[in-house]
């Protein structure tokens, strides 16, 4: 009894001592580089992911909304791939894939748009390894100028929003971290423009959109409490239309807007001191 009491000892103690020396494994060491393509005025042709030893593990095509058609039994079924963003960390690589169906070749001019999309959004990290995959059913809007779907990758590549139109017509925006842990969600009844953002951090996002009664504004979501902000952005000063961008999102919270003058006409500002009403914070100019 007292050996294999010893011996289970033993047993245990070279199992605890194996695994503290076993290395865990990680993406250290590891790289993203992007090959320039010469023969396309030095367009990016492709993203490799190379080992710590200079080994290439994955290759991404870096295509311009990379698209296959395809058609079977009546039915055309359209595929598109997108590289969105790649950090500046250059850590993780942010891509779209979309897919949908529809009873014509969608190649056609003046065809209707399809009623559905199915778009996946995948991020990899510096080993090639998809660390987030989510799918989002996505409804498109008659008018091709208004976005119905968008997404991107903060900075330091730790979060990935995601904003996308609803059969209802409803416009959501949802968070992510790269552990596909959902930090976020809100919803909005009108589009956002084109123009979004998400700060460095990942903490704030920001677009511009459009108030009932009220007219031009700037939509704010702090993905830390999910608290959403939507502020009044134009007014007119002695006959004067004006208005406010979202110049740029920082990290911790901070907020910088242009007027319509551009830089000449900015103001600093953080989330919890925004007003419901910016106009005030500048000096507008004739």
């Amino acid at each position: 009894m007292y050996k294999r009491l010893i011996l289970l000892v033993f047993i245990i103690g070279f199992s605890v001592f194996g695994a503290a020396r076993t290395p865990e494994k990680t993406d250290e060491g590891y790289r993203i580089e992007v090959v320039q393509d010469t023969l396309r005025r030095n367009q990016e042709k492709e993203i490799i992911f190379l080992s710590p030893e200079g080994k290439v593990v994955k290759t991404i095509e870096k295509s311009w909304y990379k698209t296959s058609v395809r058609e079977e039994n009546g039915v055309w079924s359209t595929e598109v791939e997108h590289v969105e963003d790649i950090p500046e960390k250059e850590n993780a690589i942010l891509l779209w894939k979309c897919e949908y169906k529809t009873p014509y070749d969608p190649r056609g001019r003046g065809e209707p748009s399809p009623v559905k999309h199915n778009y996946t959004v995948e991020v990899l990290n510096k080993k090639g390894e998809i660390v987030l995959e989510k799918e989002f059913q996505v409804y498109p809007i008659g008018m091709p100028a208004i976005p119905y779907w968008s997404t991107g990758i903060s900075k330091d590549g730790s979060t990935v929003y995601v904003y996308y139109r609803d059969s209802s017509d409803v416009f959501h925006v949802e968070v992510y971290d790269t552990t596909e842990e959902k930090l976020a969600e809100t919803s909005y009844p009108h589009e956002f423009n084109a123009d979004m953002q998400i700060s460095p951090d990942g903490r704030i996002f920001g677009a511009k959109t459009f108030k009932k009664d009220v007219g031009k504004c700037l939509f704010f979501l702090d993905v830390e409490t999910g608290r959403t902000k939507v502020v009044k952005a134009e007014g007119e000063k002695d006959g004067k239309r004006w208005w406010a961008v979202i110049a740029r999102i920082e990290n911790d919270k901070r907020l910088v807007f242009w007027d319509n003058e551009g830089i000449r006409s900015s103001v600093r500002t953080t989330f919890d001191e925004l007003p419901e009403d910016i106009t005030p914070l500048f000096q507008i100019k004739k």
